[in-house]
């Protein structure tokens, strides 16, 4: 991202993920390689709309389409007390919270820091 100079991983894990898990497949790509903080997954988020891509079956997200996405959420590194992480929806911006262990439609988008 030349904005930000975040790299970003070209595609998500591909497959439901608890946040954990979503955690420890970022670690596997190499070093540096972490969940992003929920103002990170915002910044992918197009409000214009300009930029959109199907990312899971009648739903449309509002990235570039770039980075090849396989859900509409995405699990931040951001935990939400002990049982809960914060997450963001990349077809509506959206800050949803989930516990820890959900995995229906949750997904890992890694990126790597400057």
């Amino acid at each position: 991202d030349a904005q930000t100079g975040l790299t970003w991983a070209a595609q998500d894990n591909g497959s439901d993920i608890d946040w954990n898990a979503a955690g420890n497949y970022c670690a596997t790509l190499g070093v540096g390689w972490i969940l992003p903080t929920v103002a990170e997954l915002q910044g992918l988020y197009d409000s214009s709309g300009s930029l959109t891509q199907s990312c899971v079956a009648n739903a449309t997200c509002k990235v570039t389409p770039a980075i090849r996405l396989t859900s509409l959420w995405f699990w931040s590194g951001e935990p939400k007390g002990s049982s809960e992480a914060w997450g963001v929806s990349l077809a509506d911006g959206t800050q949803p919270s989930s516990p820890v262990n959900n995995v229906y439609y949750w997904r890992a988008l890694c990126v790597r820091r400057p």
